[in-house]
């Protein structure tokens, strides 16, 4: 449970979140700080020339919004159960369609990077794309390291007597 809520969390972390109406500035500061260290942690990683990030760039905020709606859309199912479950008002008809749409969320997340795979191809070379790839997931492992950390730091230590 507590790999998959940190996997959660780094989901979170990692897909572009737009500022809301009535944002306050500092939070907006964080998120455009964040999505700055990202492209630079993914631009360096993969090599990306100045030419390949004016057209990568735009391809994979594309593909962040889609991954984020899918996302959100799969949060919901899940909490819409958990309600049920709840509110003790849960049938099986209510389980098994709460199955069948995660699967079919798994089959378009699937589609999307595939689609998105298929257009990164035209910027980038096979060896570019991998570590593209590879770097997400090292952005996303930094990441959690660095709330392991912060974790760590403000968890009351013991007197050690």
């Amino acid at each position: 449970m507590k790999k998959y809520l940190l996997y959660l969390l780094v989901l979170f972390l990692s897909v572009p979140v737009f500022a809301q109406p009535g944002e306050d500035a500092q939070r907006k500061a964080g998120r455009e700080a964040f999505e700055a260290k990202r492209k630079e942690f993914i631009t360096k990683a993969v090599g990306l020339t100045r030419e390949e990030s004016q057209r990568f760039w735009p391809v994979y905020d594309e593909l962040s919004q889609k991954r984020w709606a899918l996302h959100i859309e799969q949060r919901n199912a899940f909490f819409n159960l958990k309600k049920k479950e709840k509110e003790g008002n849960v049938t099986a008809l209510d389980y098994k369609k709460a199955n069948d749409a995660q699967i079919e969320i798994e089959i378009k997340k699937a589609h999307t990077e595939k689609v998105y795979y298929n257009k990164l191809e035209k910027i980038l070379s096979s060896e570019k794309i991998s570590k593209f790839y590879e770097a997400e997931i090292n952005f996303q492992n930094e990441l959690l390291k660095q709330v392991e950390r912060r974790g760590r730091e403000d968890r009351p230590r013991r007197n050690q007597n």
